[in-house]
């Protein structure tokens, strides 16, 4: 999918496999304090649609990977939502026979954001949110599957 992308500041590698991560399972707190103790930087992470860039300030790994594995959970069961980064609202996305629309929340009320491209597959995009989160995971749990159960 080209016209929806998900990357990093300070760049992070692709994960490795899939974590089958549930945001419901995961402990929190553990992820934090693995995030601190390893001294890792802050992630600043950018959603590209339709060649146009959105993204907030940099925050700690435990708060992105939440905000990727939300937005994957929401794209995986077609909820039209406010994808998030930091609790605050970049992109709106809805959904409409399989494909995913996003729109720029700027000036979304009372009449709706600027629409962004022509809409997307929706299950590449989960699975694009999906394989972003696993990137974080693997950033902050780099020893392998037996450190990285939730």
């Amino acid at each position: 999918m080209s016209g929806f992308s998900v990357t990093f500041d300070p760049p992070i590698p692709a994960a490795t496999r899939r974590h089958e991560l549930d945001v419901k399972k995961i402990n929190w707190g553990r992820v934090h304090e693995a995030a601190k103790a390893a001294g890792l930087p802050e992630l600043d992470p950018v959603y590209t649609v339709a060649g146009r860039k959105f993204g907030y300030y940099p925050a700690d790994a435990d708060v992105v990977l939440a905000d990727m594995l939300r937005a994957a959970d929401c794209f995986g069961r077609r909820i039209n939502h406010d994808m998030m980064l930091c609790g605050y609202t970049v992109l709106l996305v809805d959904f409409r026979d399989e494909r995913a629309f996003f729109s720029d929340p700027a000036g979304s009320y009372p009449s709706g954001g600027a629409p962004l491209g022509d809409g997307f597959d929706a299950d590449e995009a989960t699975e694009l949110l999906r394989r972003a989160a696993d990137a974080v995971w693997e950033f902050v749990f780099p020893e392998g599957p037996a450190a990285s159960r939730p």
